[in-house]
């Protein structure tokens, strides 16, 4: 099955059956009528990647506002929910009792 996406991105999916393909097919027509389509790699985007997507997408905010909005993702979001997930975590130190 082929469709496009809301981006207008060409997306396929193969099935061994049609009647696979038709359900499928459904919901995505379904997805997009009712704008709740999520792409199948969305949650391949890293968070501070995505983070720094959705500041860039924000040009229709004053300067000021985008500007604060970027100080709030920067030091509070990226650091406390991105950062930590990216990073190895130190193994714990355990000592004999």
């Amino acid at each position: 099955m082929r469709w496009r996406d809301p981006g207008g991105a060409q997306r396929k999916k193969s099935f061994r059956l049609k009647a696979d393909a038709e359900d499928f097919a459904g919901s995505v027509r379904q997805d997009l009528r009712t704008a709740s389509y999520i792409a199948p790699d969305a949650g391949k985007v890293l968070g501070e990647e995505w983070a720094r997507r959705w500041l860039d997408a924000q040009g229709h905010l004053k300067e000021s506002t985008r500007e604060r909005t970027r100080g709030v993702v920067e030091n509070y979001v990226i650091p406390r929910w991105v950062a930590p997930h990216s990073q190895p975590s130190p193994m714990p130190t355990c000592r004999p009792g």
